[in-house]
């Protein structure tokens, strides 16, 4: 979690992506576990990134060590593909990385944005502050779509809009679009994903 991802497009000076490289690429505590899921993966050794990441004129992608340990191997591969042109109103991938210590009664904010877009999922890594319980699963999301007072859509728990059920009961699994590639019963660690 110390190896930090940022992504510039178009000369921008702050970046549209900053994040932990194990975050960009899917999984939380900066562990490694092989898993599979469609634009995300970790398997034999390396991370892949499906995610479209268009651009006009130019992209600069940095990694920065923010660690006091020297990283000794860092491979990486870019593929580009270039067209003649693109529309105008071609969309620019977006990621961030949060970490938040929750208090009884307030949200956490996962997505706080405007203009027009395409929300594309969450990562989300969760253990309680003491003990091992799932407890903090019971949390339901909550969806205000331009502007409403009340909530557009409400879930039935977290792990409930995770596409999973019951602190997921049958353990860890990766599929295309949700899994949970972290279950740890003894830290009560979730590593959880889903892609819209």
């Amino acid at each position: 979690r110390q190896l930090i991802v940022r992504c510039f497009w178009d000369g921008e000076q702050s970046p549209s992506v900053e994040v932990p490289v194990s975050d960009f690429f899917g999984m939380g505590f900066g562990e490694w576990k092989d898993f599979v899921s469609l634009p995300l993966n970790m398997t034999s050794g390396g991370y892949n990134s499906y995610w479209p990441m268009p651009f006009k004129r130019s992209a600069r992608i940095t990694v920065e060590n923010t660690s006091s340990t020297p990283v000794e191997k860092l491979y990486y591969n870019v593929d580009v593909r270039t067209y003649d042109r693109l529309p105008d109103d071609v969309l620019y991938f977006h990621a961030q990385y949060r970490q938040v210590v929750t208090e009884a009664g307030k949200p956490v904010v996962v997505l706080d944005t405007e203009g027009r877009g395409h929300y594309v999922g969450t990562l989300m890594s969760m253990q309680p502050l003491q003990g091992a319980h799932f407890g903090y699963l019971e949390g339901d999301e909550r969806v205000f779509i331009d502007g409403t007072a009340e909530p557009t859509i409400i879930g039935t728990g977290t792990e409930d809009y995770f596409s999973s059920g019951w602190y997921y009961d049958t353990g860890e699994y990766s599929a295309p679009y949700h899994g949970v590639p972290i279950k740890d019963p003894e830290r009560g660690r979730i590593s959880t994903y889903r892609w819209h």
